[in-house]
């Protein structure tokens, strides 16, 4: 384990966080959760910071305690008293109980191969699914008071709870008295995987279309394209596009479309198998990056190249891009021989000594006595 920075830890350097200010403002079960985690389970070092531990507890702490807040809420809003079910015909519902499904496997199967940072891992992603995608895709049903909506997300935190509590003691105490009034979690047995119902195929389409909007809106982000501003189309090819928009079942490919639809915020959505040479024969690829040999990365073609002492036969003078007086100005300095010596500046030129008569080094040489 090291400090803050990079060292060995020392009372002397000070260099970690003082760990009662860590419990007073974060709790306990963020420090656990930050060392359950780490990679020095693993057998990999350890660098403990302030950062560090706050991020356990933004990605994982606070979602879970949002969703039970989220659940609470709006379950005490609508006067219903939630119960556990599985039962719902939903799509959301039936996703994140079949996900449910696999997350317990998941966690089982790290712990019981001592696969403690495996097991956090499983948790912190389901966790985000949870909330990023099932409560974020189904908050008009909690508006409209649902009840299969709440009886599954019912369902799915006290699951979570169950799992979470060997590494989040506290914090699932706490949800999980809060969703059922019962004792303790740490007195209740283990989830039975066969009570929730499994969809591999819905599981692989939903995680599929996740993966797809979060695609999208990377490449609306970087475009500059906000999210509120719609789209004519979007084009996704996918390998597996079978899996995607099944044509034996309608309503899953019509749901599919559908949530891609208002994810991206698109018009018309169109999807192609990349295994067919036919359906990609329209499409075409833009290269807009260029690496070039001794800079750190790719550089856009467009607005740095070398600079040129004439057309060259293969172009010609037609080839010539027109560039903003700023980015010519980096070029040519980029291009230039005497950039380093921007950057040293030449020192300034010696004075010449005085000469001295040979009569006058005599005498200084022997001014000082013996």
């Amino acid at each position: 384990m090291l400090g803050s920075d990079g060292q060995k830890m020392s009372k002397s350097l000070r260099n970690y966080p003082d760990v009662r200010e860590v419990f007073d403002r974060d709790g306990a079960d963020a420090m656990r959760w930050f060392l359950m985690s780490s990679p020095i389970l693993r057998g990999g070092n350890l660098i403990v910071t302030e950062q560090g531990i706050r991020d356990g507890v933004r990605q994982t702490m606070i979602p879970l305690w949002n969703a039970w807040y989220f659940f609470g809420l709006y379950a005490n809003a609508a006067g219903y008293q939630a119960r556990w079910s599985t039962d719902s015909e939903h799509e959301l519902d039936r996703y994140i109980l079949a996900k449910t499904r696999e997350f317990v496997e998941a966690a089982q199967a790290a712990y019981d191969g001592d696969e403690i940072a495996v097991a956090a891992e499983v948790i912190r992603d389901f966790v985000d699914v949870l909330t990023n995608w099932y409560i974020r895709r189904s908050r008009d049903r909690f508006w409209a008071e649902d009840e299969s909506a709440f009886d599954t997300l019912y369902t799915v935190l006290e699951i979570t709870c169950r799992v979470a509590a060997p590494l989040l003691p506290l914090l699932t105490e706490e949800v999980w008295r809060g969703l059922t009034g019962g004792e303790s979690v740490h007195l209740t047995d283990w989830p039975e995987v066969g009570d929730l119902p499994g969809d591999a195929g819905l599981v692989a389409a939903m995680d599929t279309v996740r993966e797809v909007c979060s695609a999208a809106l990377g490449m609306r982000k970087a475009q500059g394209l906000r999210v509120r501003l719609p789209l004519p189309r979007l084009t996704v090819v996918l390998p597996d596009w079978e899996s995607f928009t099944p044509p034996g079942n309608r309503s899953r490919a019509r749901m599919v479309t559908q949530v891609v639809m208002e994810e991206v915020n698109v018009r018309q959505l169109t999807v192609l198998d990349a295994n067919d040479p036919d359906a990609l024969a329209d499409l075409q690829i833009e290269q807009r990056l260029t690496v070039t040999p001794g800079s750190p990365g790719p550089v856009s073609a467009s607005r740095c190249r070398p600079r040129s002492r004439g057309p060259s036969p293969a172009t010609g003078p037609s080839a010539t891009t027109a560039r903003s007086p700023a980015a010519a100005y980096r070029c040519r300095r980029a291009s230039s021989p005497w950039r380093r010596s921007w950057a040293s500046p030449p020192t300034a030129p010696r004075r010449p000594r005085p000469r001295r008569c040979a009569a006058t080094a005599a005498a200084s040489s022997c001014s000082t006595p013996r």
